[in-house]
């Protein structure tokens, strides 16, 4: 193995890092107007890292949005699951273009 394709091999593992960092995550909310029985559900996704998740019950400041400030909800995440199969997708696409480009990288016999 070439000195280039160990650098591009040790990238591809920082990339790999990097992605666990920054990991997806599903989350649902459910917000419930003071004084009534209204309750509003969204989901979207976060980003944490593997090691630390998001818990249930968390209150981000950017959940809360002018509407929610003005209806006086009160948003609270209830369910948090890992999105595996983007992170698999990330994962995945790292690993072929660091084989990809490792092979490209290998050295060529000239013919002559």
């Amino acid at each position: 193995m070439t000195s280039a394709q160990k650098w591009i091999a040790a990238l591809g593992l920082v990339a790999a890092v990097v992605a666990a960092t920054q990991a997806p995550y599903e989350y649902e909310l459910r917000a419930h107007m003071t004084g009534t029985t209204y309750t509003e559900v969204r989901t979207g996704v976060t980003h944490a890292p593997l090691w630390n998740p998001p818990e249930p019950g968390y209150n981000p400041p950017w959940l809360r949005d002018v509407v929610s400030e003005v209806l006086k909800l009160r948003p609270q995440v209830t369910v948090v699951q890992l999105d595996a199969g983007k992170l698999a997708i990330w994962w995945g696409a790292i690993a072929i273009v660091t084989i990809a480009t490792v092979v490209l990288a290998t050295p060529r016999r000239m013919s002559g």
